[in-house]
C-alpha cells in the first residue's frame, strides 16, 4: 500500500531551480487536493524527501549542482519504486535516453501544461505505466 492510499493525499515533491515554475505547479497542485512539498534543487530534494517521503516526485532534468537524472539515480536507492516525472526545456534524444536511464516514469516538455502534468500524475499513482 503506498502512503497516499493510507491517508487518500497524495504528497507530491517538486524539484526545480526555477521559483515561477515550481510554486506555479505547486500552487496547481495544491488546488487539485495533493499536499506538495518544494525544494529549489536536486540536494535540497533529496534532504526533503529524507525526511518526509513523498508517493511521487516531478524534477527538472537540467538544474545547477545536481541533475535531474542524478535526484532521480539517489531517490531509486531510498524508494526504488517511486514514480518520478522529469520536467525538461530541451527535449532531446540524449535527454529522453538520460531521463529513460535514471528511472523516470514520464517526461514532460516545459512550459509544462498543468491539466496534462495533473493527468500524468494521476495515472503514475495509479500505477500506470511508461510515458517516455
Amino acid at each position: 500500500m503506498e502512503l497516499w492510499e493510507m491517508t487518500g493525499i497524495p504528497r507530491i515533491l517538486i524539484v526545480d531551480d526555477e521559483p515561477e515554475i515550481r510554486e506555479e505547479m505547486a500552487e496547481y497542485l495544491a488546488g487539485k487536493g495533493y499536499r506538495v512539498i518544494v525544494a529549489g534543487d536536486g540536494q535540497e530534494g533529496l534532504a526533503k524527501f529524507r525526511a518526509e517521503p513523498c508517493d511521487l516526485v516531478i524534477t527538472d532534468m537540467k538544474m545547477p549542482g545536481m541533475a535531474g537524472a542524478e535526484v532521480i539515480r539517489r531517490l531509486r536507492e531510498i524508494a526504488p519504486g517511486l514514480p518520478v516525472v522529469v520536467l525538461t526545456g530541451h527535449y532531446s534524444a540524449p535527454d529522453l535516453e538520460e531521463a529513460r536511464r535514471a528511472g523516470a516514469g514520464a517526461v514532460l516538455h516545459k512550459p509544462v501544461r498543468l491539466r496534462e502534468l495533473h493527468e500524468t500524475l494521476k495515472t503514475l499513482l495509479a500505477g500506470g505505466g511508461d510515458s517516455l
